[in-house]
């Protein structure tokens, strides 16, 4: 009779901490979430909260097709003892998976490594764009003439000047 109600109570007391799991947010994505833009090579902060009493691990997986499919940002998981956690840096390849990582559609997907049940993604997408590329300026741009148009043919009258005054004084 008392090991049915040990029984009982333990069902109950796995049940009501199910109940806790369940309705509360243990993992929030809070960047990217949304909005953002990056390039290759640049450092992206993914930062998350997780509750620490239920969740000791994380993975961390990226959409490049708003949320449809995911696949994994890293090859292994962020533990809790990991000075990453919480706030792991992350350079933008020009690839992952094989696949271009250029999109406008890309979610952060963190979840709870133990059951891969508790998840949060961005809440809207992330873009990845190529990197814009700079040109220098063209040579009939400036008539074919250094340093017109940036200034520096405003500076020759004062520099020859102070130049002068030191010559004479000297």
């Amino acid at each position: 009779m008392e090991q049915d109600a040990m029984l009982k109570k333990s069902i109950l007391i796995l049940v009501y901490i199910s109940a806790i799991c369940a309705s509360a947010q243990l993992v929030t994505v809070t960047a990217p979430n949304g909005g953002e833009v990056f390039h290759p090579g640049d450092t992206v902060h993914i930062t998350w909260t997780a509750d620490t009493r239920y969740i000791f691990a994380v993975d961390i997986q990226i959409s490049l097709d708003d949320g449809k499919t995911y696949v994994p940002l890293l090859n292994k998981s962020v533990m809790i003892d990991n000075v990453s956690w919480g706030n792991l840096a992350w350079t933008v390849p020009d690839s992952i998976s094989g696949k271009s990582i250029i999109s406008a559609q890309c979610r952060i997907k963190i979840f709870n490594y133990l059951n891969g049940q508790e998840a949060d993604e961005s809440d809207q997408p992330f873009s990845i764009a190529q990197k814009p590329v700079v040109q220098p300026p063209k040579e009939e741009e400036n008539g074919g003439k250094c340093g017109t148009g940036s200034g520096l043919a405003l500076l020759a009258p004062v520099v020859f000047k102070i130049i002068r005054k030191r010559r004479i004084r000297g």
